[in-house]
């Protein structure tokens, strides 16, 4: 009870602060296709802040859950250029079937993992399919966990890409729609990617 007490008042603090923000807080739906010209990617700011929430005692297709993988695989399903994956560990299998799908219409797909998840079978499908999946290469955990969509749109929080992650887990992720917040973690992606 006390975990599931401060993993809330954690959760109501993110949302607290997205509001103060002064940012538009939307109900989560179907993410809006990206189509940002190249000069507007780089001024643009947060347009849009939209939290979704896992809650591992619900199941089907209306869940939180399954809400908040469809819109990550929207996202993925509207990318025109880039995606880029940091990501502590991925095992499930349709978020890896959507990065290939992207990847085989000509979208950029890159993911950095912990270096101690390398080996996990999703990622070496991502591998042979020809998507860029290096591990961190450092001693110390990568617990990061985001995703950069055409530089305009950003997903972070708290879930991992594995099934236990999404189905037993309460997490957080968070999508934003802002090129400068983008670009942001970009630079920290391309600094593990290197």
């Amino acid at each position: 009870m006390v975990k599931k007490r401060r993993f809330f008042t954690w959760n109501l603090s993110v949302v607290a602060a997205i509001l103060l923000t002064g940012c538009d807080v939307q109900a989560p739906s179907a993410p809006v296709p990206p189509t940002p010209s190249a000069a507007a990617v780089q001024t643009q700011p947060v347009s849009s802040v939209v939290p979704y929430f896992t809650d591992p005692g619900v199941r089907g297709s209306h869940s939180p859950t399954r809400v908040l993988l469809d819109a990550i695989l929207s996202d993925f399903d509207s990318a025109r250029n880039s995606i880029d994956v940091a990501m502590y560990n991925f095992t499930l299998r349709e978020i890896s079937d959507a990065l290939i799908a992207a990847s085989q219409r000509g979208v950029a797909v890159r993911v950095v993992v912990d270096s101690n998840t390398l080996e996990k079978l999703d990622l070496r499908r991502m591998k042979q399919a020809g998507i860029y999946v290096l591990g961190d290469r450092r001693e110390s955990l990568m617990h990061n966990k985001f995703l950069v969509i055409d530089g305009r749109i950003l997903w972070t929080g708290s879930l991992n890409f594995s099934a236990y992650g999404a189905e037993n887990d309460e997490n957080v992720f968070v999508r934003l729609e802002s090129g400068d917040l983008a670009a942001n973690y970009r630079l920290k992606f391309d600094e593990m990617f290197i």
